[in-house]
């Protein structure tokens, strides 16, 4: 079973491993149970927060995940952890955010925020032309930073490349994802590759 997109919830346990209880950060959550990327995390016993720039607190209300309204282009995402009491290592940051360039500018400010993080998916919708605003300056930034492209290019059910999946080298042992390795699969054909058999929901 997975409920996000595209298997990202399943991605990060396979990785981390199904009884791991970790924490998680999703920004432009959205609605608290379609198509979301940390509801099958939460359900697994994962904490951490939601943010959105759409008023959804009182849909959230209906999970354990604290819900943070705020544009996640202004967002002080330092305090907001702090707030939260998030540990220093996050297990996994989901960036999922609207408009050519904003994923790219979210994400820089996420990681100035003295927090590191396990994995990472991020949205950089190459099929709409994006590669210039966001896939090109996350893979620069994320490169620079010591992640590791697992797959790239991670393609909808249409196959239509729009997002990145990322491992923290320093910690997360590379076995854990190599089956992961892939680019320009479509999900299906990337958790195939894996031997992993998941739902698909759509």
């Amino acid at each position: 079973m997975k409920y996000s997109q595209i298997g990202q919830d399943k991605f990060v346990l396979s990785v981390l491993g199904e009884t791991h209880r970790g924490t998680f950060v999703d920004i432009g959550c959205h609605l608290p149970f379609e198509i979301s990327n940390t509801l099958l995390l939460e359900e697994k016993g994962w904490t951490g927060v939601a943010i959105d720039i759409v008023d959804f607190s009182r849909e959230w209300e209906e999970r354990s995940t604290p819900f943070v309204q705020g544009n996640a282009l202004e967002c002080d995402y330092a305090q907001i952890f702090d707030d939260y009491d998030l540990p220093m290592v996050i297990d996994y940051l989901s960036v999922d955010v609207e408009s050519s360039g904003d994923r790219f500018n979210v994400l820089k400010e996420v990681l100035l925020a003295n927090r590191e993080f396990r994995l990472i998916t991020v949205e950089h919708d190459l099929y709409k032309g994006y590669r210039e605003t966001e896939q090109v300056p996350q893979r620069n930034l994320l490169s620079r930073l010591g992640y590791s492209l697992v797959a790239s290019n991670v393609g909808s059910g249409n196959g239509l490349p729009m997002e990145d999946w990322w491992a923290n080298t320093r910690l997360v042992n590379a076995d854990n994802y190599a089956s992961f390795l892939s680019s320009g699969m479509a999900y299906r054909a990337i958790f195939a590759k894996a031997g992993i058999t998941i739902c698909f929901l759509i």
